[in-house]
C-alpha cells in the first residue's frame, strides 16, 4: 500500500511553470544588470530601463534565452525541489540567481556568456542544497 508521505510531492508541472516563470525574471535582472554597467554615453543608456526591456530585439533574444533554459532546468528542479517547500525554496533559488547576475558581471565585465552560465551553476547548486539539506520539507516528510 502507497503510504500518505510519498504522495506528498510536488508536481512536475508545478516545477516546470515555477522554472519558466524563473527563467524569466532572471532574464529580467540580466537586462538590468547589464543596463546599470552601461556608459552614459550608450544609446541603450538613454532610453532608460523600462524601454530597453520592452525593446523587440531585446525581448527577443531574451526570450530565446530564458525559455529553453527554463525548459531544460525544469526536470532537473523536478528531481532536487518535488519533496520540498516551493514557498521557501523558490524564493530562495531564485534570489541567489539573481545575485549571481550582479556578482558574476563584476569579476567578468566583458563576458557576458558568463553571466548565464554562472546564473544556471548558482540555480543548479542551490537547488541541490535544498535537496540535501532537510530545510523547507514538505509537511509530514521524514528524513532519508
Amino acid at each position: 500500500m502507497i503510504g500518505q508521505a510519498s504522495l506528498n510531492t510536488n508536481s512536475f508541472k508545478s516545477i516546470l511553470l515555477i522554472s519558466l516563470l524563473g527563467s524569466l525574471i532572471t532574464a529580467g535582472a540580466y537586462v538590468l544588470a547589464i543596463y546599470l554597467r552601461l556608459d552614459p554615453s550608450d544609446g541603450a543608456y538613454q532610453i532608460g530601463f523600462h524601454r530597453l526591456l520592452l525593446d523587440p530585439f531585446v525581448i527577443t533574444i531574451a526570450l530565446t534565452v530564458a525559455i529553453p533554459i527554463g525548459l531544460i532546468a525544469s526536470p532537473l528542479l523536478y528531481f532536487f525541489l518535488r519533496y520540498k517547500n516551493l514557498r521557501v525554496a523558490y524564493p530562495a533559488i531564485q534570489l541567489l540567481t539573481i545575485a549571481a547576475m550582479f556578482i558574476v558581471p563584476a569579476s567578468s565585465p566583458n563576458q557576458n556568456k558568463f553571466v548565464i552560465i554562472g546564473g544556471c551553476a548558482t540555480m543548479l547548486i542551490a537547488a541541490l542544497v535544498f535537496w540535501v539539506v532537510p530545510v523547507a520539507r514538505l509537511n509530514g516528510q521524514k528524513e532519508r
